[in-house]
């Protein structure tokens, strides 16, 4: 593990941007990951990136930091009203060929290396202080949560391990834990904010009461996952029958139903933690499907579902960054140039890049 001059990340070909406060990059058996801040106190989460072929893995590493910068950048954004800064760390864990086992192991196993990374830069000890070679000259403190792919075992993990290694305040090093603070998947706290921003554009907007008039609405990120699951939820709690969901897609598939998929169904997968894949599709009417990314056909449908499926809103509650792009954003059109959904309310960080956001305003009027 090495913390890194931010300015060293930085190229002269470059456009100008902000320089984080602080970039720590650490190396493992099967992982590469970075932490960026862009405050001295600063917080967010940590996510796990598992590409599932090895062009995916040589893509997501080419453009590794760039994400976590992109990421850092937006929470510090966020954070704007809070003491703490924002931060971001991205771990790119090679599973690549892994059965589900193989590669849930080897999460975990990069969960600790990189936790251990860290506090061998931080932690202050007799130890660190003969093996450590600093530059910095003065402590660091380091705060993370939670984000794609880690579970509650891991924060607990982390937790634990910062006591161990005698950081100073290792109940505040990881946010979310079990039984302690607020948990942000529990609460919802995120997607109760992206379903305000839904509300107003549907009434303002597209001049829609969705509390009067059904709407349809495509979802990336599954059931299971903390903006996603919770939007479904807040949905149905606000607008009933009305919200029809007409698509979902995550890492294992899609569902997709044009008359909107079963609500019972839906708050199954929710309530029990599962991802889409697991939807039954014998609830799916006419003209829709379950779609899984273990066929072919599965796998197209799945990349395809947010430009395909016509709605009325898009919500990207999940997915990699940069999905749409200025390359591809004209797949998010149809063949008359009008948009499969002319509203995106984002839920995901760097879904739509700048340059798509304003092409697809320009030559289709889309609202993000």
């Amino acid at each position: 593990g090495v913390r890194l001059d931010p300015k060293i990340m930085e190229s002269d070909g470059e456009p100008p941007c902000d320089t984080p406060y602080g970039v720590i990059f650490a190396h493992g058996r099967r992982f590469d990951g970075y932490h960026v801040r862009f405050r001295d106190i600063a917080r967010g989460g940590m996510r796990l990136v598992t590409p599932a072929s090895p062009e995916q893995f040589a893509l997501e590493s080419a453009h590794q930091y760039d994400e976590v910068y992109g990421l850092a950048y937006a929470q510090q954004l966020k954070n704007k009203d809070i003491p703490e800064g924002g931060s971001k760390a991205v771990v790119l864990i090679d599973t690549v060929g892994m059965s589900s086992k193989g590669k849930d192991f080897v999460m975990r196993k990069s969960v600790k290396a990189f936790t251990d990374t860290i506090m061998d830069l931080v932690v202050d000890t007799p130890e660190t202080r003969e093996e450590v070679v600093d530059f910095v000259g003065k402590k660091e403190v380091l705060y993370l949560g939670p984000d794609e792919q880690v579970i509650p075992e891991d924060i607990d993990w982390v937790i634990k391990r910062a006591a161990q290694r005698g950081y100073d305040t290792p109940a505040a090093f990881m946010s979310s834990k079990p039984r302690a603070g607020i948990n942000h998947k529990e609460y919802g706290v995120t997607s109760e904010g992206v379903n305000v921003y839904l509300d107003v554009a549907l009434r303002h907007v597209l001049k829609i009461d969705p509390k009067q008039d059904p709407f349809t609405i495509k979802i990336t990120g599954g059931p299971d996952g903390d903006v996603a699951g919770n939007e479904l939820k807040i949905l149905n709690r606000e607008y009933g029958d009305n919200a029809k969901v007409v698509g979902i897609a995550d890492g294992t598939g899609c569902a997709e139903d044009p008359n909107g998929l079963n609500w019972d169904e839906l708050l199954r997968l929710v309530h029990d933690n599962l991802p889409i894949d697991q939807f039954d599709p014998t609830t799916v009417g006419e003209g829709g499907g379950v779609y899984k990314v273990d066929t072919e056909e599965g796998v197209k449908a799945r990349n395809s579902m947010h430009n395909r499926v016509q709605a009325d809103a898009f919500i990207p509650a999940g997915g990699r960054p940069n999905t749409i792009n200025v390359q591809n954003y004209s797949h998010f059109l149809n063949t008359d140039g009008t948009p499969s959904a002319p509203l995106i309310v984002e839920g995901a960080n760097l879904f739509v890049t700048d340059e798509a956001r304003q092409l697809l305003f320009d030559e289709a009027g889309v609202i993000i």
